[in-house]
């Protein structure tokens, strides 16, 4: 199909990341990995972002103050931060996913 509608996907996609709290690379990698797991401690989410724990802990707050998860400190063993996801969160991120899918097909999927 013709570049002007792939250029209002990407229009789409900007406005949603403009609008939404996966403006930011770290946040969008947690919520991905939220999306496909459900729920994470503190320690895996590091390991999947590579963030240092300070600036993993400011963007788990930024998403927790939007809805998007909810962060418990559970004592199983030890001591742990488990983040899961809310059905807000899955459902931004979705949308965001649906939306990367449809420009992805645009560009005849490779």
């Amino acid at each position: 199909m013709g570049e002007g509608r792939v250029d209002d996907y990407i229009k789409r996609v900007i406005g949603l990341l403009r609008g939404s709290s996966l403006n930011s690379p770290v946040r969008i990698a947690v919520m991905l990995y939220l999306a496909g797991k459900g729920y994470a401690y503190f320690n895996e989410l590091l390991e999947v972002t590579g963030a240092t724990p300070g600036n993993l802990w400011s963007h788990l707050e930024k998403l927790e103050k939007q809805g998007m998860i909810r962060v418990r400190r559970v004592i199983k063993n030890r001591p742990r931060v488990l983040v899961e996801a809310t059905s807000k969160g899955l459902g931004e991120t979705l949308k965001l996913i649906r939306a990367l899918r449809r420009i992805l097909e645009e560009y005849g999927g490779d």
